[in-house]
């Protein structure tokens, strides 16, 4: 669970808008209508939520996800798009996931 006492999502942003937001380059393939309204830890993850995967010591954790966006570096794209996860690669993922939370 995200603690609200520090950090709050202003949902309903597109995937395109929070990519515009990191700087990062916009997701292709009609993913980035993809419409997130709420923050996640990785493994309550599902659609509609964002979250961030930050190594491998969360493999297990992150195979518990059940959809949703993921904010990854680019190496583990792979990983994240296996476990039923939209991908999106950036070098910070937990900077990044911070970010959109503030």
């Amino acid at each position: 669970m995200i603690d609200t006492r520090f950090y709050h999502f202003h949902g309903g942003l597109l995937l395109s808008d929070i990519a515009r937001l990191l700087n990062l380059d916009a997701p292709t393939d009609g993913i980035d209508d993809i419409k997130i309204t709420m923050a996640s830890n990785l493994a309550d993850c599902t659609d509609g939520a964002i979250s961030f995967y930050n190594g491998k010591k969360y493999l297990d954790t992150l195979k518990s996800a059940r959809g949703g966006v993921v904010l990854c570096r680019p190496d583990d794209a792979q990983l994240v798009l296996e476990a039923g996860c939209v991908p999106v690669g950036t070098q910070n993922p937990r900077v990044d996931f911070s970010s959109i939370l503030s």
